[in-house]
């Protein structure tokens, strides 16, 4: 079934697992509940629908237009969701373990309490999406767009964030332990109590952040630049730094001394 014109359908509980749906137009169908395992679905219109609860093992829908999708509980696990739009579509609580979303732009989109533990997410438009309670644990995000995201409590350990635009993001209470930050974008973030313990920040613009109480400990910061930052209370021991690293003036002596000056 391609090319197919099915606006407003009602799909619920169905089984289309494996079926062809090349280019087809689902435009405000409903997919309640829908198994849609190993679908194969490219360039498919599919905007405004409902997929609450629908599970896609391995699925595929590259280049499909999900704008404003609601995904509410949807499980994609290993799908193929590179050059995806999904601009303002609800992700709560959705399971995306392992996909793959090259390319794909969320702009404003819900992840709230999703699951995108180990995805392929690189240059991904994610910005003023709402990441709160999320989980990127192990995922790649490089060279991903992450303006102004609110990430309170969101998951990023062990992630390759380096080159990422953080940039007058909420990171408050985030874990990015152990991430890959080098030369990312944290301008103006809010990263209140962040969990930053050997984070690679190497490289890195942290000017005018907001570090309130942040774990830094062993973190690098050789080349960062820390101009202006509120260190206030943040734990910086075993934290890394260099001739090139820009620390603020209001960082205290005990804070200085805490850390390790390398060559």
């Amino acid at each position: 079934m391609t090319q197919a014109h099915i606006i407003e359908g009602n799909f619920t509980n169905a089984r289309l697992d494996t079926a062809v749906l090349m280019g087809i137009n689902l435009y405000k169908s409903d997919l309640t509940d829908a198994n849609l395992n190993n679908v194969k679905a490219p360039r498919s219109q599919m905007s405004d629908t409902n997929l609450t609860g629908a599970t896609g093992y391995r699925a595929t829908f590259k280049s499909s237009d999900l704008t404003r999708a609601n995904l509410t509980d949807a499980q994609f696990p290993e799908s193929k969701l590179i050059e995806v739009v999904l601009i303002d579509a609800n992700l709560t609580n959705a399971y995306l373990q392992r996909a793959d979303l090259t390319d794909a732009n969320l702009t404003r989109a819900n992840l709230t309490g999703a699951d995108l533990t180990h995805t392929i997410t690189r240059r991904v438009h994610l910005h003023d999406a709402n990441l709160k309670g999320s989980i990127f644990t192990g995922a790649t995000l490089t060279y991903s767009n992450l303006l102004g995201v609110m990430a309170e409590g969101a998951n990023f350990s062990r992630a390759t964030l380096n080159s990422v635009i953080f940039a007058t993001a909420n990171l408050t209470g985030a874990n990015l332990s152990n991430a890959d930050l080098t030369g990312a974008n944290l301008v103006e973030a809010n990263l209140t109590r962040a969990n930053l313990t050997g984070a690679d920040l190497s490289g890195a613009d942290l000017e005018r952040a907001d570090l309130i109480g942040a774990d830094l400990t062993g973190a690098n910061l050789s080349g960062a630049s820390l101009t202006d930052a509120n260190l206030t209370g943040a734990d910086l021991t075993g934290a890394k730094y260099n001739g090139l690293t820009k620390l603020p003036p209001s960082i205290t002596q005990a804070q200085l001394d805490s850390m390790i000056k390398t060559p």
